[in-house]
């Protein structure tokens, strides 16, 4: 028996819901963002590391955005 969270279809790929997958977005979101507050007020030496690898990963994602896809 399938969980019902789980929408079995004819071909037997099961599903969530855009209602499911929301409430797991933003129950993955509050936990990065306690574990981000935690490691910024908590663990000062290391916490400046992290805010390094959070802007680089920013600058990153941008620049993703901004170029587009290529043509292979």
């Amino acid at each position: 028996m399938q969980p019902a969270h789980f929408k079995a279809h004819h071909t037997g790929i099961c599903t969530f819901s855009r209602l499911e997958i929301s409430h797991m977005l933003w129950t993955l979101f509050v936990i990065l963002l306690v574990l981000w507050l935690l490691g910024w007020i908590g663990f000062h030496a290391l916490g400046a590391y992290i805010h390094i690898v959070l802007i680089l990963a920013l600058v990153v994602l941008c620049i993703q955005l901004f170029s587009g896809r290529r043509a292979v």
